[in-house]
């Protein structure tokens, strides 16, 4: 379950997966609204100016369904024995996680790149099985009893490690990330919980060291913010584009994601957007071993071949140039392998994650707060 529970924080979007960034030249862009002769078009683009302040409140949920675990064929059955049986009846987790973060942008320069220091406010996990229940809070790694309880679920430590913790990013008018700032406490902090709890620090050091690079942190909010056009090339109602990102497994691999989005509405206020990703696993050149467990991992869906399908929503603010709401939805089939000594164990996993992003607070500069629409029914 350590690794289970490590590569759950890679569905949820904390910073543990990668996208390869280059830096690139954008137009500033003073308007988001281009007139043409056929039709308006508008470009997604952040105009978010210095000393704007936003919070955004973001919650998934995640379910699991295991199959149990089994003897993946006749190989090395004469290795088998009632010691060396590690199968495992079927089971179910559910996980919750919600974070608040402030985001203020501190800088805008010539070519329209923003820089915004985001801070996590709050943060806290909730975890649910055929067994027990049990949700945990930042506060919980000072208590004894709560981390012998995180011991077993070190993945939870993660998340709630991070509270009140700041990481700067600069992104393009197009949302791409093209600088990160603060990880490296962000690191420290984290090694240090899972250090408190008991775990091992020469691989908490290697595993956060991937899940929670510069460069993880870049796609996470990369994933999040890139909505329109890469060129920053206006858009019309009914038309459609593409974004290609990577979310990394670790040494397990990564899996590739081509989004596709669609203008599907649009306002004097928001333009309301359809979203569909479709992801690919590609393996890592070396497995991941944990207690001696080699660990192998194939991602695998009957409706896909071969793959997963991503489908959401997103509602971009015309008038102040940001994210205002995003929901994702992800079914997956997941098949992991595991080889302990001689003998070889299957393992299918069904997996559901539902994540929302939404803006509930928003302050110009020099102004007065101003609260987030009310949900659209």
């Amino acid at each position: 379950m350590l690794l289970r529970h490590l590569i759950f924080m890679s569905w949820i979007g904390l910073g543990m997966s990668f996208f390869g960034l280059q830096a690139q030249e954008e137009s500033k862009s003073n308007s988001n609204e281009v007139q043409t002769e056929k039709t308006k078009l508008t470009p997604l683009i952040y105009s978010l100016e210095k000393g704007d302040e936003l919070r955004y409140q973001i919650t998934s949920e995640w379910s699991q369904e295991s199959g149990g675990t089994e003897s993946d064929g006749d190989e090395d059955k004469a290795a088998d024995s009632p010691s060396s049986d590690h199968s495992s009846a079927p089971s179910s987790h559910r996980l919750e996680h919600m974070t608040v973060e402030n985001w203020k942008v501190i800088d805008v320069d010539e070519k329209g790149n923003r820089t915004i220091r985001i801070t996590i406010d709050d943060v806290s996990v909730r975890e649910e099985s055929e067994e027990e229940s049990n949700s945990f809070e930042a506060k919980d790694l000072d208590d004894e009893a709560r981390k012998a309880e995180l011991a077993r679920k070190p993945g939870l430590a993660v998340p709630i490690a991070m509270k009140g913790e700041s990481v700067t990013i600069q992104i393009t008018p197009t949302g791409t990330v093209i600088s990160v700032l603060g990880g490296a406490k962000i690191r420290t902090r984290v090694i240090d919980a899972l250090k408190s709890i008991g775990i091992d620090e020469k691989w908490s050091k290697k595993s956060v060291a991937t899940l929670l690079s510069d460069k993880a942190f870049s796609s996470r909010f990369t994933r999040t913010l890139a909505l329109g056009p890469k060129t920053g090339d206006g858009v019309a109602v009914g038309q459609e584009w593409s974004r290609k990102f990577s979310r990394s497994l670790g040494a397990l691999g990564e899996l590739d994601e081509v989004a596709r989005f669609k203008l599907h509405a649009l306002d004097d206020s928001s333009a309301d957007l359809e979203v569909r990703s479709r992801m690919e696993f590609r393996p890592g050149k070396d497995q991941d071993r944990l207690k001696g467990h080699a660990v192998e991992i194939e991602v695998d869906s009957a409706e896909t071949s071969g793959g997963a399908e991503v489908f959401g929503t997103a509602i971009f603010d015309i008038q102040r140039g940001c994210l205002k709401r995003r929901r994702t939805e992800l079914v997956m089939t997941t098949t992991f392998f595991s080889k302990m000594g001689r003998v070889r164990h299957r393992e299918v996993v069904r997996s559901r994650e539902s994540r929302k992003i939404e803006l509930t607070h928003f302050q110009k500069a020099g102004s007065e707060p101003s609260v987030g629409e009310p949900e659209k029914k």
